[in-house]
């Protein structure tokens, strides 16, 4: 259900960071046409020494003999993001994955790394780690933008972490914090398409999530830790062809209009005209979690 509303709302290529992922994930991914590019776990860690490496040697085997035959999977990332790893240690990785997944015919892997390009079969980059500087000194290579769209925005107080409800944190919420997260994501999928070396791009990230902060979630999602859907959500579906007819896989697809407003920002109801006829009042949601929604407070009364 995950992979299916993600499709759903104009998603089409994953990374699967950072950590192992069941098999079900895979295989909703093979289908409902979503590519992958799978990742050797860990991140922002690596120890120079026999006991580690030989350790990430072995989990590149692993992630082959478990995930070959994933039709989704359009390319490999044995790397650990974002940390100080060296040649020889990229050198090996990538040795390892040709040697469990050797070429035959027209069947190949493409494997990268957000370091040492040079070894890779093509780039992994993100823009705060100068991608579009690395893209121009590797013009040769295809790349992946990993991540866009939030820490370049502000790092860890950036304007495209928001909240459905009016701010409760720290950060921005509401609707002027949901378009201000649309503006960003519109600009960095311009900038994205303005250059003529990309695959694929990765926006960060899908979900709000547990990330580094211990008081508050992290609010770049494009829907919250509920799936329930901001602004954002609605861009992303708005830049699928209003062509393409996904129905038969249970996916809502073609044209689509969504008016980015809750029509509340100024007053604590509103008042909906049901299609049965009823007209009532809503309060605005102004808590996170849906199981204490304001809503139960409706009030309904017959349209005179």
């Amino acid at each position: 259900e995950e992979i299916r509303r993600l499709k759903e709302w104009g998603f089409d290529f994953i990374r699967m960071s950072h950590y192992p992922h069941a098999p079900a994930f895979y295989a909703a991914c093979d289908k409902y046409g979503v590519a992958v590019i799978d990742c050797l776990s860990g991140w922002q860690q690596f120890v120079n020494t026999d006991s580690f490496k030989n350790a990430t040697y072995q989990e590149v085997r692993d992630m082959f003999h478990m995930n070959r035959n994933y039709c989704s999977i359009v390319a490999w990332e044995p790397s650990l993001n974002e940390s100080g790893y060296n040649q020889a240690w990229a050198e090996e990785v990538h040795r390892i994955s040709h040697e469990e997944y050797p070429e035959d015919g027209d069947s190949r892997i493409y494997t990268g790394g957000w370091r040492y390009w040079n070894v890779y079969d093509m780039g992994v980059g993100t823009p705060q780690a100068n991608v579009i500087g690395d893209a121009a000194t590797y013009s040769d290579k295809p790349v992946i933008v990993s991540e866009y769209g939030d820490w370049n925005y502000g790092g860890y107080t950036s304007t495209t972490r928001v909240t459905r409800e009016p701010a409760h944190t720290k950060f921005n919420g509401g609707d002027e914090g949901m378009l201000i997260q649309c503006d960003n994501l519109q600009e960095s999928m311009a900038l994205n398409r303005s250059q003529e070396w990309g695959g694929a791009y990765a926006y960060w990230q899908y979900a709000d999530y547990a990330g580094f902060d211990t008081t508050d979630l992290t609010y770049c999602g494009v829907v919250d830790i509920y799936r329930i859907p901001k602004f954002s959500a609605y861009f992303v579906q708005s830049q699928r062809d209003a062509d393409i007819d996904l129905s038969e896989y249970g996916i809502d697809s073609g044209p689509m209009v969504f008016v980015a407003n809750t029509w509340a920002s100024d007053s604590p109801r509103i008042q909906q005209l049901r299609r049965s006829g009823t007209l009532c009042q809503r309060r605005v949601d102004r808590q996170a979690d849906p199981r204490h929604a304001d809503v139960g407070s409706a009030r309904r009364r017959q349209p005179e």
